[in-house]
């Protein structure tokens, strides 16, 4: 039996004076509840309003000097949130671009296009953010079709070993 289930059986056995209480206890919770979203929102609207401007420049100057101010801003920032919000699910989703730019500096090597698409992902997502799990892997799956490296840090295995370690 899962938590809501349990909840509404013990609810239909308290009277209606006992129902209304609790009903009056989840409102209560869901208000409280209320600003602590509302200031993850504005926390990622904050997050966004980094992040976006610099992945638009990097779009129109990808290529040149003044990229690599707004690349070393685009990632400083991205590594500064992993920092702060480690298990966020946006988090997992910028840190998966993080690691496709810095991986043998390949940020240079992106088109004005991989970073517009880049742009408009992110605009989305910052809109719909807490995100689920399966927004989060579309999301990492949609950076591998813009031509992001998703898995940059890929470790081979061999199997030509011995059982005891050696060849």
């Amino acid at each position: 039996m899962n938590i809501e289930q349990a909840v509404l059986d013990n609810l239909r056995e308290l009277p209606s004076k006992n129902q209304e209480e609790v009903l009056a206890y989840i409102k209560a919770l869901q208000q409280k509840l209320k600003p602590e979203a509302e200031a993850q929102r504005i926390q990622w609207g904050q997050v966004a309003e980094q992040l976006l401007p610099d992945l638009r420049r990097m779009q129109w100057l990808h290529d040149g000097s003044p990229s690599a101010v707004y690349a070393d801003s685009l990632l400083r920032t991205m590594q500064h949130l992993f920092d702060q919000a480690p298990d966020e699910p946006l988090t997992e989703v910028l840190m998966v671009l993080h690691d496709a730019m810095t991986f043998q500096n390949r940020w240079i090597d992106y088109s004005p296009e991989q970073y517009q698409g880049a742009y408009t992902l992110f605009e989305a997502l910052f809109k719909r953010s807490p995100l689920s799990q399966e927004q989060v892997s579309q999301a990492i799956q949609e950076l591998g079709r813009l031509g992001f490296n998703t898995m940059p840090y890929e470790v081979a295995v061999s199997t030509d070993m011995e059982p005891d370690g050696h060849e």
